[in-house]
């Protein structure tokens, strides 16, 4: 259910989320559990590995910021916040404020862009219609409805062409007040559990409550990975250094130059 959600964060181009989610799978506490990841479909293995990929921090984040400038001409967007944090971190302590006791206007126009970008990221609101269509699940009358009254958006405002004739043509019938009570009161649900619910960040009681699920042993180890991203094995002497440092031995034992 998690590599879904992150796949839907993806889809909804919730960056910050999606790296959540996915860091958190990684956590050792949850790749150690190696009995529930065998049994995980390949599907979603193949899937988790495609999210992970997104992570990888080589080349200053390429592949994560590659995806990002493709998307960023249709906000909104939620970018990975460390990530922004770093590029700012980068440009104000990587240039000087005064130059010969003059203003660097270079640092203070790479410092406007990135704002700028950021600004253009959420020009405009998430509404659920689009998270609908992103997850390929069907819209009702009464989801229409609630999302004009969180949103202000009307049907399919944002799009244009056959789609939203035919979008405006299945939301010309009146809501049913049932249903849009049901998902709005579910909707509250959600919000209500998200702000309550704790996050553990005791590294011992992570590690507790896996070894509850999966003791030592079943086999798992603790410093192992998941069956996606498998550790390299420790550095080992091999067998021409072995039968080297053998030899050396034996000839150690013999009588030294000049000993009988």
């Amino acid at each position: 259910q998690f590599i879904k959600v992150a796949r839907q964060c993806k889809e909804c181009k919730n960056f910050n989320s999606m790296f959540a989610i996915i860091s958190g799978l990684g956590h050792g506490a949850v790749s150690r559990l190696r009995q529930s990841w065998e049994k995980l479909p390949t599907k979603y293995q193949r899937l988790f590995s495609d999210l992970q990929d997104l992570m990888d921090p080589s080349r200053n984040m390429s592949k994560y910021r590659q995806l990002v400038s493709n998307e960023q001409s249709q906000p909104p967007i939620i970018p990975f916040y460390p990530v922004v944090k770093k590029d700012l971190t980068f440009i104000h302590l990587g240039n000087d404020t005064h130059v010969e006791s003059l203003i660097n206007f270079e640092k203070l126009r790479m410092i406007a862009k990135e704002v700028r970008n950021l600004t253009n990221m959420c020009s405009s609101p998430y509404d659920l219609l689009t998270m609908l269509e992103l997850g390929g699940q069907p819209t009702s009358n009464a989801m229409v409805a609630l999302n004009q009254l969180t949103t202000g958006v009307s049907g399919s405002a944002h799009q244009g062409g056959a789609a939203t004739f035919k979008r405006r043509k299945k939301s010309t019938a009146a809501p049913n007040p049932k249903k849009m009570f049901e998902e709005a009161q579910m909707v509250r649900r959600v919000k209500a559990y998200l702000a309550k619910m704790k996050v553990l960040t005791d590294e011992e009681k992570l590690h507790e409550l896996s070894m509850s699920c999966e003791g030592s042993s079943t086999g798992g180890s603790i410093m192992g990975s998941g069956p996606i991203r498998k550790r390299h094995p420790s550095p080992t002497l091999s067998t021409a250094s072995s039968a080297s440092s053998a030899s050396e031995g034996l000839k150690n034992t013999g009588p030294k130059f000049g000993n009988y």
